[in-house]
């Protein structure tokens, strides 16, 4: 039987990563660490035109989930729709598992400040992100029948419960 995934979607600087390891934390808090925590799954991978892009994580995520473990990703290529489904398709061999999907609220203000923030507190370069999201927002919608998590702006305390289902 296979584990538990779990992908959380957003913008740039929407807080997927925080979002990730928080939940990460409560996990091993509660003595069920995840097999598997990868904040940008797509970072690396092989884009071509006729076939879905080949992530560098995926025999390592395809191995724990066979395994039974619940593993944690994110991504922002995961705001479109395709990148979506052929994610779930190059997994829909594992037989019981479960695919629990979290989006962040498209709100590119706010993740722009969130980058601007990234770049002058925590020394992470703001252009190509800061051009992610210029691209993206335009493009990416939260699917119907999920409620999107509000993006918390830098610096406040703590993101959101996931609003996700299977």
């Amino acid at each position: 039987m296979a584990g538990r995934l779990v992908v959380v979607v957003g913008l740039p600087g929407s807080g997927k990563s925080r979002w990730l390891e928080e939940r990460a934390r409560d996990l091993r808090d509660a003595g069920r660490p995840p097999a598997v925590v990868l904040p940008e799954f797509l970072r690396g991978a092989r884009f071509r035109r006729s076939a879905p892009p080949v992530s560098p994580f995926l025999g390592a995520l395809r191995e724990a989930l066979a395994r039974g473990g619940t593993c944690l990703v994110g991504g922002v290529a995961f705001t479109r729709e395709e990148r979506r489904r052929e994610f779930a398709a190059s997994l829909a061999d594992l037989p019981g598992l479960r695919i629990e999907w979290a989006f962040f609220a498209n709100d590119p203000e706010t993740c722009r400040g969130n980058v601007l923030f990234d770049e002058r507190f925590r020394g992470r370069p703001a252009a190509h992100r800061w051009n992610e999201i210029a691209r993206r927002a335009g493009t990416y919608v939260v699917p119907a029948g999920f409620e999107a998590m509000p993006v918390v702006p830098a610096g406040e305390a703590s993101v959101p419960e996931a609003a996700s289902r299977p």
